[in-house]
């Protein structure tokens, strides 16, 4: 199993610093949060539905015709290797390693790279 996150019980034990004392920024979760408003419990109790006007603003917005929202990055990321056959696939080496997983786990060659390619290179994978 991949690890998530970046353990931070363990980094405190190993460099002796409080727990307190840590941000851990691999979580995507910000510890100082922007207020808002307090959120109807009713919100809480139905799945969101289909929005025609997200999906309408959204194309306005990126420039695109077509898009499909998902449920967060890790939903997309986990189906985008389905929508191609098995393939090479370049990314950079330090990177949230789901991707890599995921394109590996569906027949997918993986090349890591530390600097970006240039086009010859790109174009040789």
């Amino acid at each position: 199993m991949l690890e998530h996150g970046g353990n931070l019980t363990k980094a405190a034990q190993q460099y002796n610093i409080p727990l307190t004392d840590w941000l851990d920024l691999s979580t995507g979760i910000n510890p100082n949060p922007f207020p808002i408003a307090p959120i109807p419990t009713s919100t809480w109790q139905q799945l969101p539905a289909p929005d025609s006007k997200l999906v309408s603003a959204a194309c306005a917005y990126y420039g695109c015709q077509s898009l499909l929202p998902t449920a967060g990055s890790q939903a997309a990321l986990q189906v985008l290797p389905k929508l191609r056959q098995p393939c090479h696939i370049a990314m950079p080496s330090t990177m949230y390693q789901e991707h890599a997983h995921a394109w590996q786990n569906n027949g997918h060659t993986v090349t890591f790279f530390d600097e970006f390619p240039d086009d010859k290179v790109l174009n040789s994978v």
